[in-house]
């Protein structure tokens, strides 16, 4: 009978992680669609803004286009940044919440 009771709490675990993966699933579609569209943008860009027609020359299309990528740049780099930061802050303010509920607790 004990095993018995660790198949089944084993199994449980493989339907839970089974459960999480599943409901996580439109989060990752979304990721990937976001990939693509970022991919699709950075190489029809420039052509879909061409093709607006509200630009008064050559020179005005391609100071707004230098801005734009100015931009674009300095976001990718502070996202890099705050998901660096994350990942070393997250894990860390896990293992202060860890020794502090040990420390409660013992």
């Amino acid at each position: 009978m004990k095993g018995l009771k660790i198949y089944c709490i084993e199994f449980m675990c493989d339907i839970e992680t089974v459960h999480k993966a599943l409901n996580s699933l439109p989060f990752i579609i979304f990721m990937y669609f976001g990939l693509v569209m970022a991919i699709i943008l950075g190489i029809k860009r420039r052509e879909w803004a061409w093709g607006n027609n509200e630009w008064e020359s050559v020179e005005h299309f391609n100071r707004v286009q230098k801005k734009w990528s100015f931009w674009d740049v300095l976001f990718i780099i502070s996202t890099a940044i705050v998901g660096i930061l994350a990942a070393i802050a997250i894990p860390a303010y896990q293992d202060y919440v860890q020794e502090r509920f040990e420390l409660i607790h013992n």
